[in-house]
């Protein structure tokens, strides 16, 4: 390598080179930071829109969901209750043809009383509820009633008439 001297002048036209490179850099290195800041808030202020998107979001789909559940039953869900009572009755009557056609109507009324006493069934079964359909469901299979009681009942209106 050469060892090259440099003049006075030339000496201080490199610092003055010097000086205006740094400077220019960090002219550069201050508005870049001022762009990331700038950026940084905008990225904030977009994170806060977002989550408060969001939760409106979550706040309308709750609401949906509730709507939704608050609405009657269909009637193919009316038909399946109806269905799943007769059936239950005739379960509970064992199937003996002589025994529905005395009782079907003490057992039926006691098992929809029950329904909607104790399991959320409407006034009508097509004022039930979607959110008690599946409870109602459950009620059916879960009512053993009282023969004793009903057949009595159904005894004594048998004998009025």
């Amino acid at each position: 390598m050469e060892n090259k001297q440099f003049n006075g002048q030339e000496l201080q036209q490199m610092m003055g080179n010097l000086l205006m490179v740094s400077q220019n850099s960090m002219e550069t290195t201050e508005v870049m930071k001022a762009e990331l800041v700038s950026t940084k808030n905008t990225v904030r202020g977009l994170a806060t829109q977002y989550n408060k998107i969001t939760g409106e979001i979550t706040n309308i789909q709750d609401r949906m969901d509730n709507l939704e559940l608050n609405e009657e039953i269909t009637d193919e869900q009316r038909n399946m209750i109806n269905q799943k009572c007769r059936t239950r009755v005739n379960e509970v009557l064992d199937y003996n043809q002589d025994l529905i056609d005395k009782y079907y109507r003490t057992y039926i009324s006691n098992l929809y009383s029950i329904l909607k006493r104790n399991y959320g069934m409407g006034a009508k079964i097509a004022t039930t509820k979607k959110r008690n359909y599946d409870t109602v469901m459950r009620g059916i299979q879960a009512w053993f009633p009282k023969h004793e009681k009903l057949r009595q009942r159904a005894d004594r209106r048998l004998k009025t008439k």
